[in-house]
């Protein structure tokens, strides 16, 4: 008997996946017909090719491309808020600093996360926060009145900070009195700000990401049946030394998350074009002040193989 052994030859057939390439920008382009302007004149960008997206950068307040990557700049640092009085003597030489407003750039929290225990305040010693009370001007007696405190400049904070922490805190503090009611405040539209050379105003308080843990930290040294409230912004802050007269004696401070008082929001491009856009042929801009301004337009195109970019880049200056 014979015996038949056949071989089964299985081919393979590869078959090759060609990439899609991203587009080239060859045909994209950017010319303005001179460099020198006069303040009020409209300048006119011509733009040539489609890519799928364009960027620029005017160069002016806010919208550098060589800030595009800047978080730091100590300009002048102010702080503000409104305050609200209410309870206790009309006399004004009574209860007297029952609010007061502190600065530090060396206080030390725990290590733990942001809450800020009792013992971080009564320990920290006696040159770690600075009083400045002074600097605000601040309601004496009862009203139902909001006072603005008027915006105090705190900027040699930020520039004796040296890149440390700044914590900012207000420190409740009233005595026990038979016959009187302590001292309620209200206080709204915390505000600290860094205002650049260029007018560019930077609000400190609000470039903190305060989705996990809120701004303020509540500390109770004395009386634990009196706290501050916060509510869901700082619009809404407030203590009230108890509601009936002869409430224990009472020490309570409010104490920011750490700040830097330098901090700046990076310059973002202005987007002019996206893919679902029709091409862009032109773009104008007016200059309303003298100077040299660095234009950029940035084009890109994109897809899941990589990114094609090309910039354009034009000094231009502008005279009165």
């Amino acid at each position: 008997m014979k015996k038949y052994i056949y071989f089964v030859v299985t081919s393979v057939v590869l078959f090759s996946c060609k990439k899609t390439n991203v587009a080239s920008l060859n045909d994209f382009d950017v010319t303005i017909s001179k460099t020198t302007y006069k303040v009020g004149d409209t300048i006119r960008f011509k733009i040539s090719g489609n890519p799928d997206y364009v960027y620029y950068y005017a160069g002016d307040s806010a919208n550098a491309y060589e800030n595009r990557n800047r978080t730091s700049l100590t300009g002048k640092v102010t702080m503000s808020f409104t305050s609200r009085l209410t309870q206790g003597s009309t006399d004004p030489t009574k209860q007297q600093n029952t609010l007061q407003v502190f600065i530090s750039n060396n206080f030390v929290t725990p290590s733990a996360g942001y809450l800020i225990d009792s013992n971080a305040v009564v320990n920290a010693g006696p040159n770690v926060w600075t009083n400045i009370t002074n600097r605000f001007i601040l309601p004496t007696t009862p009203s139902n009145a909001s006072i603005n405190t008027g915006v105090a400049d705190i900027t040699d904070f930020a520039k004796a900070s040296e890149g440390k922490p700044v914590y900012i805190a207000f420190k409740y503090a009233d005595v026990s009195d038979p016959l009187q009611l302590q001292r309620f405040w209200y206080l709204t539209n915390i505000t600290v700000d860094n205002t650049l050379p260029d007018g560019t105003k930077n609000n400190i308080l609000f470039l903190i990401n305060r989705s996990s843990n809120p701004l303020f930290s509540i500390v109770n040294i004395k009386n634990s049946d009196v706290k501050w409230t916060i509510g869901s912004s700082t619009a809404q802050t407030s203590i009230q030394g108890g509601t009936v007269a002869g409430v224990a004696d009472n020490e309570d401070w409010l104490i920011s998350r750490a700040l830097n008082l330098s901090q700046v929001t990076p310059d973002k491009a202005i987007p002019i074009k996206t893919m679902s856009d029709n091409p862009v042929t032109e773009v104008s801009k007016v200059y309303t002040k003298p100077g040299t301004y660095n234009v950029v337009f940035i084009a890109n195109n994109q897809n899941v193989y990589g990114l094609e970019q090309s910039i354009k880049e034009f000094s231009v200056t502008v005279n009165q």
